[in-house]
């Protein structure tokens, strides 16, 4: 047998040879199955394509929601009293970038539920808001100095970053400035303006040889430029009379891309901005809308202000659920003809278990000296539940996710799914400390939680990365979460 040669200086990499990476979670679909995700994903590319900002987003999934004839949109000042309606429906009164689907629990021969609502509630907590630009309340910067003025391309417009964003990946970025300016008596007008942020030359970078954080000081790097040669020009673009007009109005900017297939006859992957943690959201939405005779009453809660901590008004630590979760529970004692008492309520709370419907960090190759890859989620591999100690209430409440993912594997009916841990490197990072802050305050409150949403490759950046049969597969999980008992 002749040796094989190897030329020197190269790697032997043919005990590789024949080997693919498999998708666990596209490849066990049927012909049908995979025709239903084209048009499955067709949706999703179009939701995330339209619904940019955290307001777009609740447009978007109020229109599809209020397309069923039975859910129907509710004010959380409304009077309970005269609601015989069981599929509903609120948007925040603030900035009209939160809401709440709820689905009430099954009905008996009187036409009221079977399930009082003081036995719990299954609730799905997403977000619309991801990492991008806010501009500042007066954003317009000028040069003043004759001999500079030449130097620079206009006007710009000062932004900070908002979100867990990295300033390096968003220079050299053109953008879409979205927001509203809201007049005294709420009414709003749309505006979208295009920008870029511009980026140094590269034939004069030296960057390189600083931190990431010193050569890309936000405070310096985050203004973009939209081609306005002055002020007035600025302003007459947005349809402002004055700089002041800056203060009343909220925009942000994001990436013009919108999601695309890298292999578009597959649909492996798919790439795009904003899938943290709009995908979620998508799943969440089509659950409760095919959800059937749910055991329990189901929410999904869509909150627009997590990545800057949740705070109020509309925030998961803010007076909106409280408002909605009192809406139901008033309505219940008008139909009931009781009152509830504080016992009552607690006991709410204690009997529900709730869904972080978030985005799980999968690793992509050079992250791995990062990340503890053996419990991070995988792409391709359906939907993740996170059983980390932080990030999870108790082992016993995983165990009964686990089982509603296998329910009914005898008859071909197992959902695919992995269970992880914290994306974050054991060996490097505290996983033992939470703050009880943004959606920790509702952990605090409900009994049983964990995190479980679809695998995220590059999670944070301007172009995220998913398999959408893992959406698929999320929003089959979810679906039975909230058909589900898994009361304590």
């Amino acid at each position: 047998m002749v040796k094989k040669r190897i030329p020197s200086g190269t790697f032997d990499n043919d005990f590789l040879k024949g080997t693919v990476r498999n998708y666990p979670s596209l490849e066990c679909l049927t012909q049908h199955q995979r025709e239903d995700l084209d048009k499955r994903i067709s949706r999703l590319v179009d939701f995330e394509s339209i619904a940019k900002v955290p307001f777009q987003v609740v447009d978007y999934i109020s229109k599809w929601i209020s397309s069923k004839p039975e859910f129907e949109e509710k004010n959380i000042s409304d009077d309970p009293e005269k609601d015989r309606k069981r599929k509903y429906y609120f948007i925040d009164p603030w900035g009209g970038g939160s809401m709440a689907i709820v689905r009430e629990g099954n009905k008996n021969g009187n036409g009221l539920s079977k399930s009082s609502i003081t036995e719990g509630f299954n609730l799905i907590v997403c977000h619309s808001d991801s990492p991008c630009l806010r501009l500042k309340p007066r954003p317009i910067k000028l040069e003043w100095d004759p001999e500079q003025r030449y130097n620079y391309l206009g006007v710009r417009l000062s932004a900070i970053a908002q979100g867990g964003l990295s300033v390096h990946q968003w220079l050299g970025q053109p953008v879409r400035i979205i927001g509203y300016k809201e007049s005294r008596d709420g009414k709003r007008r749309l505006i979208e303006i295009p920008g870029f942020v511009p980026d140094t030359s590269a034939h004069i970078d030296y960057r390189g040889n600083q931190e990431v954080n010193e050569a890309f000081p936000p405070e310096k790097s985050l203004e973009i430029i939209t081609g306005h040669t002055g002020q007035e020009e600025t302003l007459k673009k947005f349809g402002f009379r004055s700089p002041d007009d800056f203060a009343q109005s909220k925009f942000f900017a994001v990436p013009i891309n919108n999601p695309i297939p890298i292999d578009e006859y597959s649909w492996r992957l798919l790439a795009g901005y904003g899938h943290d943690d709009r995908s979620c959201i998508y799943s969440a939405v089509d659950a409760i809308v095919k959800t059937r005779d749910p055991k329990r009453t189901a929410i999904v809660l869509i909150t627009d202000r997590e990545e800057i901590g949740d705070d109020a008004p509309s925030g998961a630590q803010g007076p909106f659920f409280d408002r909605v979760l009192d809406y139901i529970i008033e309505k219940e004692e008008s139909d009931k003809d009781t009152e509830f008492s504080e016992k009552n309520r607690r006991r709410i709370l204690y009997q529900s278990c709730m869904l972080i419907g978030d985005v799980g960090i999968a690793p992509s190759g050079h992250d791995y000296e990062q990340m503890d890859v053996s419990n991070s989620p995988k792409l391709g591999f359906g939907v993740y539940i996170a059983a980390d100690d932080s990030s999870s209430s108790n082992t016993g409440f995983i165990s009964k996710l686990k089982y509603l993912a296998e329910r009914g594997t005898s008859r071909g009916y197992n959902l695919f799914h992995q269970i992880s841990g914290n994306f974050y490197n054991q060996d490097k990072e505290q996983v033992w400390f939470r703050s009880p802050e943004g959606k920790d305050s509702l952990y605090n409150r409900i009994s049983q939680w964990a995190w479980v949403g679809i695998p995220c490759a590059s999670a944070h950046s301007p172009s995220e990365i998913i398999c959408p049969a893992d959406e698929l597969w999320t929003s089959r999980f979810y679906r039975r979460f909230l058909e589900s008992d898994l009361s304590i």
